[in-house]
């Protein structure tokens, strides 16, 4: 189980159904939400397969100022912030810079993404829908963190987690929050997405918008 590598992106699409099939979970009502753009493929051929609705979450990262590589926290399109407060006093990082950072990345980044690829549009309401998230590898849990809490803040019936790969500390937590965790690979010593996923790309504004837009046709249909 520690050697596993997806040399295609496809190829986790088996392991995450027979997870999902296992788990029994309620779809008549439910929607996948995507975080994470390099994924954004993958969650779509996943939801075709599961007959149900996509739709995408924009989140960033916030690095720390001591290290562009570290994140310390990330914000999501609704701005609402998941924040490591352990690093953030760690490195005695001020709470006034966090909250700036959070201010620029979502005035800089997400909101221009969601004009460009959604027409300013968020995600539609999820009152009484069951929510899978979904993301393709999961690392600290910042991300998906912070996409909990905005389906939460949102009023999803229920919140079920779903990635190929994930750590298996950062899996027995989702496991306590969430109504369902499924990952086919919690491991022990994770390494990093990329590794698990050597030829993972992020797509460019041309792929990402296609596969938002097919997304909007499905939905639609």
């Amino acid at each position: 189980m520690q050697n596993v590598v997806f040399e295609h992106t496809e190829d986790a699409l088996k392991p995450l159904l027979d997870a999902i099939n296992i788990k029994s979970l309620p779809l008549s009502n439910a929607i996948l939400i995507s975080i994470g753009r390099e994924g954004v493929i993958l969650a779509h051929t996943l939801a075709q397969k599961l007959k149900i609705p996509m739709e995408f979450l924009f989140t960033q990262t916030i690095a720390s100022p001591l290290n562009p590589e570290c994140p310390i926290a990330v914000v999501s399109e609704d701005m609402e912030m998941l924040i490591n407060e352990n690093l953030v006093n760690a490195f005695d990082i001020s709470p006034d810079y966090v909250y700036n950072e959070a201010q620029r990345q979502y005035e800089e980044v997400i909101l221009p993404s969601l004009y460009q690829f959604k027409k300013g549009e968020g995600l539609e309401s999820l009152k009484g829908k069951d929510v899978l998230l979904f993301d393709i590898g999961i690392e600290t849990g910042l991300r998906m963190g912070v996409a909990i809490k905005t389906c939460m803040n949102m009023k999803a019936k229920s919140l079920c987690v779903i990635a190929p790969v994930m750590p298996k500390s950062v899996y027995d937590f989702l496991c306590e929050i969430c109504d369902d965790v499924c990952c086919p690979y919690p491991l022990e010593n994770y390494v990093s997405t990329s590794h698990y996923f050597p030829h993972l790309n992020m797509l460019d504004d041309e792929a990402f918008e296609e596969a938002l837009n097919q997304t909007t046709t499905q939905k639609d249909t």
